[in-house]
């Protein structure tokens, strides 16, 4: 990484964390509109969100976007800001699987059914899905954001998830979702509840 800076999804996120939510000004609803984000530096007037997304192109151009989880170059055709590496090591949960847990098979034939702890009614929840195999980088993935607190990787390892489509598994078809709570005293350690 360039000057011992931790490889991140962009030089912005390098240098101003607090800021590394601003992508384009496109991205955002314009003022008035309602929309996914709400943080407070987002009340400001258009031209103030112009000028800071001018500073993250600036700084973006010195230090170039990199792999949050390696430090390579990322997919420009990812918006997570993975490197073409990275996303190979994550092999998707595919089908068959149980409808019920998610869980997906070790074989790739046949039809999905449900799994045995599904079938002995163990589990107090209606539907659970996972995106990945817990497997090659995955694991250290979730290690580094959730103990050693690499929270640059919270945003790419986010998109992958809002990227995930599933016709059995709409959000749409739910009220509420809840972030499995964090014990206070694990959120003092690690400093942020990574379910949120």
């Amino acid at each position: 990484s360039v000057f011992g800076l931790r490889p991140g999804r962009t030089g912005m996120d390098r240098f101003l964390p607090q800021l590394s939510f601003l992508g384009d000004v496109h991205d955002f609803p314009a003022p008035g509109v309602a929309g996914p984000a709400r943080h407070p530096l987002l009340q400001l007037p258009p031209e103030r969100l112009k000028m800071l997304s001018g500073w993250r192109a600036l700084i973006d151009f010195f230090f170039p976007p990199r792999c949050p989880f390696c430090g390579e170059n990322p997919d420009e055709n990812n918006r997570s800001g993975f490197c073409v590496a990275c996303l190979e090591g994550i092999r998707k949960a595919a089908r068959p699987r149980c409808p019920r847990c998610g869980l997906a098979f070790a074989s790739d034939r046949g039809e999905d059914h449900l799994c045995s702890d599904c079938l002995s009614g163990n589990g107090h929840f209606g539907k659970a899905r996972a995106l990945a195999h817990y497997e090659g980088l995955i694991p250290e993935m979730i290690a580094r954001f959730k103990y050693r607190g690499d929270t640059l990787l919270a945003k790419p390892l986010g998109d992958l998830m809002a990227a995930y489509e599933d016709p059995e598994f709409s959000f749409g078809d739910y009220h509420l979702v809840i972030p499995v709570p964090l014990h206070p005293r694990r959120l003092r350690q690690r400093g942020f509840n990574q379910s949120l």
